[in-house]
């Protein structure tokens, strides 16, 4: 992927409003049908067609602004100097609740965003115009290509090629990856915590150690131009010390949103309470939108189990909960097949890797071992 997007986006912050900006019928205000509450454990391909429905429902439904309506029908939102109906707030709020819960994700609002391409009409003018469109990301090989699935008024599909944009109708429906994979993040930690994959947070005051990411490069991400920054995040693996049992915990890395640049984060990547032979493995996977986390979590915590079931707990099978991992997370949780990015196999309590590369070849990283809490006689 290149550094740069062919289409930066101008983005709404205002977020579902804007979703729902036009989801009145033409006939006189009655909110559009909301689609059925998904089922609890959901597919990433299904929140990829419900994002896809929702593109289609809005060029279907969107309808020029009545500038005659009273001032009392409406509600302002000054930060976009637009002005919204009152009675969206419950759609937009059903709409968030269910693509929440087919991610896997806690209540709360403002995943899905319009936003303008860059050079395209305005997004008010757009959403006017006739020919307005309706874009979001599709399968795989659309994006690898450029192309955007659209939709027309008429409900009909198109390709849009985001090179041949400027001045057209088009508005971007888009999800908010980075801050569905912040709280994705907190829900397959909690629940491989429920699955009792982590150790008990220690309590001591001694210091603790650590192994920091001083430095690290891809060669490669798998996000496409049209798609923007990449969402990658770590899977950190081992065994437990009181136990036989595996343990698995996940890493947000949100500064690593490009490929081809060294980036120098200084972040603690594995704490070494509750890793038993002192090693563990360090995966990196890329977010692409439409993960459920709840299947994610299951995903890791089942595969780190049946490979350690399958063998005994020692440092030469600490590997095999990584591969593991690898195996499973495609098949669980993600659209794409090309989600999985590098792993470090093995990594050693205390010791120091200057540029290692990956298993995979597109990842080289600097770790260094340090302390937690650790002081000089003085007291410093």
């Amino acid at each position: 992927m290149s550094n740069a997007a062919p289409f930066p986006c101008t983005r709404h912050h205002a977020s579902l409003l804007l979703l729902a900006l036009a989801l009145t019928t033409t006939a006189g205000g009655a909110l559009a049908a909301a689609p059925s509450a998904p089922a609890h454990s959901v597919s990433s391909s299904a929140v990829h067609q419900m994002r896809i429905d929702v593109a289609r429902a809005l060029a279907q439904q969107a309808r020029p602004y009545d500038r005659s309506r009273s001032a009392n029908a409406l509600h302002a939102t000054t930060s976009m100097h637009m002005q919204l109906p009152q009675e969206l707030d419950a759609f937009i709020t059903e709409q968030d609740r269910l693509i929440r819960r087919a991610k896997g994700l806690p209540e709360g609002r403002g995943l899905l965003r319009l936003e303008t391409p860059e050079g395209a009409m305005p997004m008010q003018e757009a959403l006017e115009h006739p020919a307005l469109r309706i874009a979001t990301e599709g399968d795989d090989d659309q994006r690898s290509e450029g192309n955007l699935v659209a939709f027309d008024r008429q409900g009909t599909q198109h390709l849009l090629s985001s090179r041949t944009l400027a001045g057209e109708p088009v508005v971007v429906l888009r999800m908010d990856t980075r801050q569905a994979m912040r709280e994705g993040m907190a829900v397959v930690n909690d629940t491989l915590r429920g699955m009792h994959l982590q150790p008990a947070q220690s309590t001591a005051t001694a210091p603790a150690d650590f192994t920091r990411l001083d430095s690290i490069h891809l060669d490669f991400d798998h996000e496409p131009d049209t798609k923007g920054a990449a969402e990658v995040f770590a899977v950190i693996s081992g065994f437990q010390t009181a136990n036989d049992k595996p343990t698995v915990s996940t890493l947000e890395m949100p500064w690593l949103d490009h490929d081809k640049r060294t980036y120098t984060p200084g972040q603690a990547v594995i704490v070494w309470d509750g890793y038993r032979f002192d090693a563990a493995n360090i995966q990196l996977f890329e977010d692409d939108g439409d993960t459920n986390y709840k299947a994610l979590a299951e995903a890791l915590g089942n595969a780190a189990t049946l490979a350690v079931n399958a063998t005994a707990p020692e440092f030469s099978a600490i590997p095999l909960i990584a591969n593991a991992i690898i195996k499973a997370i495609p098949d669980y949780a993600f659209t794409d097949d090309n989600d999985y990015m590098d792993s470090f196999y093995v990594i050693e309590r205390g010791r120091t890797y200057r540029d290692l590369k990956g298993a995979a070849g597109n990842a080289t990283v600097t770790l260094t071992p340090h302390t937690f809490g650790r002081r000089d006689d003085t007291g410093k």
